[in-house]
Order: structure tokens, then C-alpha cells, then sequence
């Protein structure tokens, strides 16, 4: 046999050399996919592997936007509802030290539990089968045996074992059954016994001052950063959200998880056929496992909080796994997992695709920017972004046309009903008279709250902006569960600023002076000089704007919106 200047047969050589360039070619579209995704706002860190190979391993946008630093593969995220697989792997720990059996009844390590409850186990927490409504919440602070009162108050919606319902509360008792067992707290026994032995060397928790030296994202909600990822989503990391979420880490680290559960340094093997076994439907403990349509396991749990969002896919049979974390808003982290999903098995794709697009020089985009009418007190805003334009509607005629999901100018006023208690309840407190807000708050929301907006807060957004002069509403539209998010622009003496307000079936959930400019705003690249695409994560994309000119002058935009014909929008002014 032939052999080559290293002694190998030309025949082995030439196989690797196909693999080589097989593996090369997957890589590089791994990234070219994640590159347009950053393009139309995708922020976070990626990384995936196969055969105990990373084939992509980086970050994308920005970790902080104000000091430009970027994402890298080292950033810190908050991962969310991903902190639940960890809180099941401490409770199945316990029970493999012997200090539990997930029979036990809840009411053997929690204090408070009712007696009705009495035959909810460990594992129908660990499961979500205790019978208890996704709704029940209420449990909070430091103090677990109120919490426990508080999350179990509502009572089972159905028996124990009979149906999975996703519940949150149930992973802050599993939680709090960590601490009772243990006597330490949760965050000391993740520590300890998970995160160590899988070598998690930068990984902790909502809180953690010790990784504050770390590189750290920020996450960014309605383009405002609301906070790093050590910090606290709900003012402490109590019983209101430790277990369910709260761990603070990177893909990497997550990487070294998934390599740890292949082993025996965390969990031992008959542990692990109950760590992934599903009960009810596909869930197992703190894991969706499902069939993949080459008819292997996808063992996988996402996360989302405000700000921050994550996706985290195992694939144990084929030894592969795809980790995204994200730190905006808007993107569905499962959309662009399960497009590197698509690469990586070379299957077809279910999610839709970036489109390519074309650079501009930022004076090309700077001759678009204006304001462009569609109709009285009806207007889309358009200025650069970057290397794109972003266009912001004014007007609920123009937020509409901005949706891709919603049929234009169809019952423009069936926000109306909302609209009107918004602007009541703004210019209820600009007089001093806070009973209108009062009077539509949902239940919970603390009955001292109006006064607070009296004395303190209203009087502080006064002595930004100046003296107020008057309120309109600029957009209303649906923001999920029987949500209606209304954006209103407050009239000052100094400015113009934005007040978000959410209502929840007709009661006010959310009060705040700090809105977003624009309740609806999309981020569109140029495809040519004078069409620029958007791109849906979900679903398929609108068709691109077109600007028109005339004389070399940007003079309209035109908008082909889901239904019906082409709109055009004619340039009243320039920037």
C-alpha cells in the first residue's frame, strides 16, 4: 500500500482530509447564520459541539452598549428557568447521598404544608404533577415558611400524578427542600456538589459579588439596559425566585455541565435514568426530553427573564449539544437554537433565515432619516442604526403597519377602552389626584404604592423634565395573556418623555414613566440602496421598505404591509 511523507496510508489520509473539510464546512455556517442573526439584533454567546469537538465557540453584540464591550464566549448571563435542571440535579444528589427519596411527601422537609397537600411528593414537584395551578405565586423574601404558605394557599387545581402543569413555585420548594436537608443554604450546595466537581469555575448566582470582576452582560429591554446578570430580577434572590431561576454563567461553563453529565463526577448512572426519564408528556426532572427525527433523545430546557434569555439542547446519543445565551429582548432564543440545531444535524430548516444583506455608508443612511406621514398625528420615525435604519411608529395607524401580525387599519380603535384609563391615569397623577390609579391596580400591588407615585416619584419625573402640559397616546397593542402594553408621550416644559403602561384585563400591572420611545419599532438592513428588509424570527418575513426619490432626495417610503395593498408614506421633514 501506497503511504504518504507521515507513513499513512493515502486512503486514511484522504478520509480525514473529507472530515477536516466537512467539519470546516459546518463551522462556517454555524457562524455565517449567527453573523446575519446579529445583523437583526441578536445579542448574546453561542456555542456548539459535537464528538467531544466545539465546532463554534463566540459572542455576538454587545455585553455592555454604552461602553461598547462586546459579547464573548466568557460573558456571564442570568440563565433563568435553565437554573432548573441544577435544582434538580441537587435534589436527585440528596437522595443519591441518601438524605431523601423523591417519594417523600413535601410535607416531610417543608414547613406549612397544608394538610390537603400532604400526598405531593418530591418528585411531582420535581415533575411538575403536584395538581397545582401554574398561577399560584405569592411566595417571597427570606423567610421560607411563609413562602411555603403563601405558594400553597391557592390549593391544588387537580390530584397529585394526574396532569403536568408547568409550575415555577414548585422549584422554589424543591429549593427550599435543598435547605431544610441540608441545613446550608442552596447556593452553598449547587457550589459544592455540582458546580465544582463538573469544573464550573465561573458560575454562581443573582447576587454574587464575587463575580463582578467577570466579563458580564447586561441584559436590555426595550433598548434600556435593566440590569447586569448578577443582578437581582426581583429585588433579592428569595424564595419568589431562588430554585426556579437565578444561576448567573457562561456558555462555556455550561459546555464543561454538559461534559460532566456524560460521566459520574456529578451524578451517578442510575441516577441520571431518572434525572432524564419523562413521567407525565415529555417532562423528566427539570428536563424536556423528546424525539428527534433521526429518533434520538433532545434533552433540553430554555430560560427567559426579562433581559436575558437562554437555550440549552442535549443530544446524548449523538454526543452533541447547542448552548445559546442571549441578552435582549425580542429574540427567541429557541428560534435561533433550533437554526444551529438545523446546521448542525444538516437538517431542513424550521425557523426562517437572515436574509444577506448589502453595507451602506453611514451617509446613505444618514440621507433616509426623518419623520414620514402616513396620516395626521400617523407617522413612522426613521433614523440610522448602526450599519441599519430603525423605524419607530407613531400612531396607532402606524404601529399597525409596523406589525407584521396584525391586519392593517382593521378596528384602528379596539384599544380605545385602554387607551382612555392610560391617559386618565396620567393625567389623574400630573394633578395631584392619584384615585384613578388606584382604582384600576391589580391586586397585589401594594395599596401605599399611589402615594409613593404622589410624593415622590411624579414630583422627581417633574424636576427632569419640567412642568407637564399634556399627554397623547402614541400606540397600544397586545403584550400576551390578556396584556394590552399602551405607550403614552407626556408633553413637559423640557422635553417629551414616554410612559408605559400594561394592563392586564382591564386592571393596571405596570406604571412607567421610563417607557420606550416607540411601542413599536423594527430594525431593518439594506438589501440595496433603497430597500431594506425586515426579518421575523417566527414565521414569514414582511416584504422590504422602499424608499422613493426624486431629484436625488429621499421623498417617501413605501410599506407593502401583511394585508391588502402597498402604503406610501411621504417625507415631511429631515433630520
Amino acid at each position: 500500500m501506497r503511504r504518504d511523507h507521515r507513513g499513512m496510508p493515502y486512503r486514511i489520509t484522504l478520509a480525514l482530509l473529507v472530515v477536516t473539510s466537512l467539519a470546516a464546512a459546518g463551522t462556517q455556517e454555524l457562524e455565517d447564520y449567527c453573523s446575519r442573526a446579529e445583523k437583526f439584533g441578536f445579542s448574546g454567546a453561542v456555542l456548539v459541539a459535537k464528538d467531544g469537538k466545539i465546532l463554534l465557540q463566540k459572542g455576538y453584540g454587545y455585553a455592555n452598549r454604552a461602553q461598547q464591550v462586546a459579547n464573548t464566549e466568557r460573558t456571564l448571563f442570568e440563565i433563568a428557568s435553565a437554573t432548573k435542571p441544577f435544582t434538580a440535579a441537587a435534589i436527585l444528589k440528596l437522595e443519591e447521598q441518601g438524605k431523601l427519596s423523591t417519594d417523600d411527601p413535601i410535607g416531610k422537609h417543608l414547613p406549612g404544608v397544608p394538610a390537603g397537600l400532604q400526598k405531593v411528593t418530591v418528585y411531582h414537584l420535581l415533575t411538575h404533577t403536584s395538581g397545582m395551578p401554574r398561577t399560584a405565586a405569592g411566595g417571597r423574601g427570606p423567610n421560607l415558611e411563609v413562602a411555603v404558605r403563601a405558594y400553597l394557599a391557592p390549593g391544588r387545581a387537580r390530584k397529585e400524578g394526574e396532569r403536568f402543569e408547568y409550575w415555577n413555585g414548585g422549584y422554589a420548594l424543591l429549593a427550599g427542600i435543598v435547605e431544610r436537608v441540608t441545613g446550608g443554604t442552596y447556593m452553598d450546595y449547587c457550589r459544592k456538589h455540582l458546580f465544582e466537581p463538573a469544573g464550573m469555575q465561573k458560575t454562581g448566582f443573582t447576587g454574587d459579588t464575587h463575580l463582578n470582576d467577570e466579563p458580564m452582560a447586561s441584559g436590555y429591554s426595550d433598548g434600556r439596559a435593566v440590569r447586569t446578570a448578577v443582578g437581582h430580577p426581583y429585588r433579592s434572590y428569595g424564595w419568589q425566585y431562588r430554585g426556579m431561576g437565578g444561576i448567573v454563567t457562561s456558555v462555556l461553563d455550561l459546555y464543561q455541565w454538559d461534559r460532566a453529565l456524560y460521566g459520574d463526577k456529578v451524578l451517578s448512572a442510575r441516577t441520571k435514568e431518572k434525572y432524564f426519564k419523562p413521567f407525565l408528556g415529555k417532562y423528566a426532572c427539570g428536563w424536556s426530553v423528546v424525539e428527534t427525527p433521526r429518533k434520538t433523545r433532545k434533552i433540553t430546557h430554555g430560560g427567559d427573564v426579562r433581559g436575558f434569555h437562554t437555550y440549552f439542547a442535549r443530544f446524548p446519543d449523538e454526543d452533541a449539544v447547542v448552548i445559546v445565551t442571549g441578552n435582549v429582548d425580542g429574540i427567541p432564543m429557541w428560534s435561533v437554537g433550533g437554526s444551529l440545531e438545523s446546521i448542525l444535524f444538516d437538517e431542513e430548516r424550521k425557523w426562517p433565515v437572515p436574509p444577506k444583506t448589502v453595507q451602506l455608508k453611514a451617509a446613505q443612511l444618514e440621507a433616509l432619516a426623518g419623520t414620514y406621514e402616513l396620516s395626521a398625528g400617523h407617522e413612522l420615525v426613521v433614523r440610522p442604526d448602526g450599519k441599519a435604519i430603525l423605524v419607530g411608529a407613531v400612531g396607532q395607524r402606524a404601529v399597525d403597519l409596523l406589525q407584521a401580525r396584525t391586519r392593517f387599519d382593521e378596528r384602528p380603535d379596539r384599544f380605545k377602552r385602554e387607551s382612555r384609563i392610560a391617559r386618565d391615569v396620567v393625567e389623574g397623577v400630573a394633578t395631584g389626584d392619584v384615585e384613578v390609579l388606584r382604582g384600576v391596580m391589580m391586586r397585589g400591588i401594594p395599596e401605599s404604592w399611589p402615594d409613593a407615585v404622589k410624593r415622590s416619584i411624579w414630583p422627581k419625573h417633574v424636576e427632569q423634565w419640567g412642568a407637564f402640559r399634556s399627554v397623547r397616546v402614541i400606540g397600544a397593542g397586545p403584550a400576551g395573556r390578556g396584556r394590552v402594553r399602551i405607550i403614552l408621550a407626556l408633553a413637559h416644559a423640557e422635553g417629551t418623555p414616554r410612559c408605559r403602561v400594561e394592563l392586564q384585563n382591564g386592571r393596571l400591572a405596570i406604571f412607567d414613566l421610563k417607557g420606550p420611545e416607540f411601542l413599536e419599532s423594527v430594525r431593518c438592513l439594506p438589501v440595496s440602496k433603497e430597500r431594506f428588509a425586515r426579518f421575523a424570527w417566527v414565521g414569514p418575513s414582511p416584504p422590504p421598505l422602499q424608499f422613493e426619490r426624486k431629484g436625488g432626495k429621499v421623498t417617501a417610503v413605501v410599506i407593502k404591509p401583511v394585508f391588502g395593498p402597498a402604503v406610501r408614506c411621504k417625507r415631511i421633514d429631515a433630520r
